[in-house]
């Protein structure tokens, strides 16, 4: 019997690591142990070359927040293994804030909203203006209203699922 194979795209470590700084610091607010795990095996693999990883992220206007991210991780690996990733200095430097404002609460590590999480996505914000693009803009700026809507639907309903 013959084997078949197939092939499978996967995202290069760069862009996995940008992904989960876009789902986690700018749209959730919060970290997933899978996703710390994830984050630091590219990173102790030797799998993530920073100098693409920071021009993609700085040419998208995320980089603080990519940055932070990764110092997210590794304050989380030196806290539970004693050791943290073996990071560039230019991570730790462009890096917001680590986990000492991190919190838990329902279930999650939850990240600050204000004022940490509303800087990187006014830079970001910022960052798409000055690139004039306009559509990027523009979607950026529905993200604070549908955030309220979120808000009003969870204190009324309790639940924070279906919203985005």
């Amino acid at each position: 019997m013959a084997t078949r194979s197939a092939t499978f795209w996967v995202p290069a470590p760069e862009e996995r690591i940008l992904l989960v700084a876009l789902q986690r610091l700018y749209r959730h607010f919060y970290m997933r142990i899978c996703d710390v795990v994830t984050v630091a095996h590219l990173v102790d693999a030797n799998m993530v070359d920073f100098d693409e990883l920071r021009r993609a992220s700085k040419r998208a206007g995320i980089w603080p927040g990519v940055a932070t991210l990764l110092q997210l991780v590794s304050d989380y690996m030196k806290h539970y293994r004693g050791a943290p990733l073996i990071l560039p200095r230019r991570v730790q430097l462009a890096a917001r804030f680590g986990m000492e404002k991190v919190y838990p609460y329902a279930g999650f590590l939850r990240l600050p909203l204000f004022p940490q999480g509303a800087e990187l996505y006014a830079r970001q914000l910022v960052k798409t203006l000055r690139r004039r693009d306009t559509a990027g803009s523009v979607r950026m700026g529905l993200i604070p209203p549908l955030a309220f809507a979120a808000n009003v639907k969870y204190k009324l309903t309790g639940d924070e699922h279906g919203i985005w």
